[in-house]
Formats: structure tokens, sequence, C-alpha cells
């Protein structure tokens, strides 16, 4: 069990945009993981010692009782979609640029390590039992919010599918490292949907200069998105992508990569049945595990 301590370095203030301006949740809030589920939980503690406490406890049933002893989303507890608005009904329909320009999120990335963050608005969709967060391209928040409105009729009178493959979604994906001490790492990446399904590099003959990786990743859009990570990594080049670990495992030997980054919650993958089977294939091979996460 985690000591108080972690989790007194997790917590944190959530915050909103509201009228063009931003206004800060007067609570705190963490995020918790467990066994491939993420949540946000708003607590009712004010000192961060007491929010600490309060999230441990919290994190404490979840791995005694699982994810359904805690509040559900929806509940008080629960960070509500409308963060912010407590629970006074919206004078808005979500048809309503207006609606939308009262849930414009600010964030602040960074491409490259080192490299100074990039400001930017996003939005948080919700259809149907389905919510993503997407990047809105602007910092105008008229435009923003015109932007939001258009991709959520997108998604009534569309559906999610063409809709993930029109326009970026924001996703966190969570890299795992290592088991025992357990090691995950988290970055923000968007969706690319333009282009080719995915820019793939020829491998270089010189080993010493170019680190080549393999991606196995069932959603083109997100493949697309890693890829262009790794290329944008010195000496790491993405040479081979692939959309199931029936093509992989088929076709990996032929990329020859020095390491594969691989959705161990892909759909027809068992993360240690693949594992074993691709270590039969290439023994020496590294292979880090991922899985994305909408919030």
């Amino acid at each position: 069990m985690a000591a108080t301590g972690y989790w007194r370095k997790r917590i944190f203030k959530n915050s909103y945009t509201h009228r063009r301006q931003r206004v800060a949740v007067k609570g705190w809030s963490v995020k918790i993981q467990h066994r491939r589920i993420r949540r946000t939980f708003s607590l009712a503690a004010a000192s961060r010692a007491a929010a600490a406490i309060e999230a441990k406890a919290i994190y404490q049933t979840i791995l005694t009782q699982g994810w359904d002893a805690v509040a559900p989303p929806g509940h008080r507890r629960f960070i509500a979609a409308r963060a912010g608005a407590g629970d006074e009904p919206d004078p808005f329909p979500k048809t309503d640029v207006q609606y939308w320009r009262r849930r414009l999120v600010r964030r602040r990335h960074r491409l490259l390590p080192g490299a100074a963050p990039l400001a930017g608005l996003s939005a948080r969709i919700e259809h149907a039992g389905t919510n993503h967060y997407f990047p809105l391209g602007s910092l105008d928040e008229d435009a923003a919010a015109a932007r939001a409105r258009e991709i959520y009729l997108a998604v009534v009178q569309e559906g999610w599918g063409a809709v993930n493959q029109r326009f970026p979604r924001e996703l966190t994906i969570a890299m795992h490292w290592a088991e025992n001490p357990l090691a995950w790492t988290y970055a923000t990446v968007h969706t690319a949907v333009e282009g080719p399904l995915a820019k793939v590099l020829s491998p270089s003959t010189d080993h010493a200069q170019q680190v080549n990786v393999a991606i196995m990743e069932p959603d083109a859009s997100v493949r697309r998105a890693l890829a262009r990570c790794v290329n944008r990594q010195s000496a790491f080049v993405c040479t081979a992508t692939y959309g199931s670990a029936k093509d992989a495992l088929g076709e990996i030997r032929r990329s020859a990569p020095d390491l594969a980054v691989v959705n161990g919650s892909s759909p027809d993958l068992v993360a240690v049945e693949f594992l074993n089977k691709l270590r039969r294939i290439i023994p020496d091979l590294p292979i880090i595990f991922f899985t994305t996460y909408e919030d």
C-alpha cells in the first residue's frame, strides 16, 4: 500500500473556464488508476494532508472491494462532466455554442523535451455513454466553442467511428515500465487523423546511430500519433506499425526492430501470451506495453 506521502504528491487543484475566465475548483482532486481503469475524484478534505489521507483511503477501498465500492460517475465525489457547474441545470442545450464555451479547458503541452509548452483549448464531449477530450485548435474561445459544437453535432449525426477518423482526440498514454517495483509514466498525445496510415521510415544500417521501433496499436489514428512521436525523438525511428497482434507476430521479424511498443489492452491480445510468442521470434527484443485513456 502506498504511503500517505505518495498521495500527497498526486493530489492537485482542478480548474475550468467560465466566461473567458479560468476558475479554480476550491477542493483537491486526485486521479486513481487500478487494473487499467483510471478515474478522477474530487476530495472533501480542505488541507493537502487530509486530502492525501482521503485519497489513500479511496485507493485502499478500490484495492480491497473493487471499483463498485467507490462513488460511480455522476456521484458528487466523482468530478462531473460539467466541472464547476454544480447541480444547477444548464441554461443552454448542447446544440448551442454557449454550452460549449462554458466547458472549455486550457491545456499546455510540450511537443519535444525542453521545448516551450504550447497552449490550447480542449473540450470533453459526451454522447450515448461515450466521451472523449478533443483539442479545438484555437486559443480564441469563440472559435474553440464553435469547433466543439461542430464535433458534437458530427457525433450525433455520424457516430463516434466517423468522428474519431475526422477529428483529433486527446488521449493519455500510460507506459508500463516495470511490475516490481511498479512503474508507470504518462503522456498526452493527440491522435493523427490525416496523412498516410503511419509515417514509417526505412531502417538504417548504422545501428549505433538509430533505434528502430515497431508499434502495435489497433486504432489507426493512435498508430499515426505514436509513429509521429517516435520520429520526433533524437535517434529513434518508427520502422514498422501493425494493427493487430496477428500481423505483428507474422511480420515483425522482417522489420528487425530494436524496440517494440505494444498496446497491452488490444482486443486480440493477451499481454503475457503475446510476450511469450514474441520472445520466441526475437528473444532479446525489449518490449514496452502501454494503455490508452480518455481521461
